[in-house]
C-alpha cells in the first residue's frame, strides 16, 4: 500500500489475486487515500465503468483459484456496458507464456478471452504474471499486464498510466 499511494491518480482501483487470501474475509474494501479494493463488482468513477475480478486459473492451492468451468460462471457475470476489465489474471495468448520443462505453453483463461469479445471493453487491465508485463491488442482491445514485479519478486516495472474517457 505505501507503493500504491505514492502513485498517481486521484482514484486507485485494485483486485486481489492469487497471494491475497485474506481477501476471502474482506472481499471488497475502502482504504485511505482514494483506493478501493474491489472483487467481481463494478465502480463507477467520472462516468466510467470499471469491473474487477481476482480469478484466476486453478493451480496448487493459491487464493482466489478457480476451475476452467467454474471460471466461466464468473466471468459470465460480468456485464456487457463496462469501460474498463480488469482481471487478476491475463486472457488466454496474451502475455501468458510460461515455462515448462519441455518448451513454452499458454497457462491464462481461455474463458477471461471469450468475456472480453462478448462484453468489448475499452481497456483490459490484468497482472498475475509477472512476466508478461506490457501492452497488448485483441481485437482492436488494449490489453495491459500491469505487474510490476518480475518472477522473483523484485519490484522492476514502472506502474502503468493511461487514458480512458467514457
Amino acid at each position: 500500500m505505501p507503493w500504491l499511494e505514492k502513485q498517481p491518480g486521484d482514484f486507485k482501483l485494485i483486485t486481489w489475486g492469487n497471494h491475497d487470501y485474506c481477501g476471502h474475509l474482506i472481499p471488497n474494501k475502502a482504504c485511505d487515500n482514494n483506493i478501493d479494493v474491489v472483487s467481481d463488482g463494478p465502480v463507477m468513477i467520472d462516468g466510467i465503468k470499471f469491473w474487477l475480478t481476482p480469478w484466476s486459473n486453478q493451480f496448487l492451492d493459491w487464493a482466489w483459484m478457480k476451475p476452467h468451468g467454474d471460471l466461466a460462471e464468473v466471468y459470465a457475470k460480468i456485464p456487457d456496458d463496462i469501460d474498463v476489465l480488469v482481471s487478476h489474471q491475463p486472457p488466454y495468448g496474451y502475455g501468458d507464456l510460461y515455462p515448462n520443462p519441455v518448451q513454452m505453453e499458454h497457462i491464462a483463461s481461455s474463458e477471461l478471452l471469450y468475456t472480453i469479445e462478448r462484453v468489448r471493453p475499452k481497456v483490459v487491465v490484468c497482472g498475475h504474471l509477472h512476466g508478461g508485463y506490457g501492452q497488448y491488442e485483441h481485437q482492436g482491445i488494449p490489453i495491459y499486464n500491469v505487474s510490476v514485479l518480475d518472477e522473483q519478486y523484485r519490484l522492476m516495472n514502472p506502474a502503468t498510466v493511461f487514458d480512458v474517457h467514457g
